[in-house]
């Protein structure tokens, strides 16, 4: 998966921002590649079963 930016998001206000963007923007590619969105009860196989079995009180969780 290959993500084109415009120029005007490669001027980021601060190094937070830029972290944020590159976070959201690599989310966006794990639930793509891994199909995450058409099957959100099914347990990732990079996730481990202690991890799995949080998942339904703390979020979403992504290992990157």
């Amino acid at each position: 998966m290959k993500v084109r930016l415009p120029v005007r998001l490669l001027q980021a206000v601060s190094q937070d921002a830029a972290d944020s963007f590159v976070a959201c923007v690599t989310m966006a590619a794990a639930v793509h590649l891994y199909g995450i969105n058409d099957r959100w009860d099914a347990k990732p196989s990079f996730a481990s079963e202690a991890e799995w079995n949080r998942q339904k009180t703390e979020g979403l969780i992504v290992r990157i």
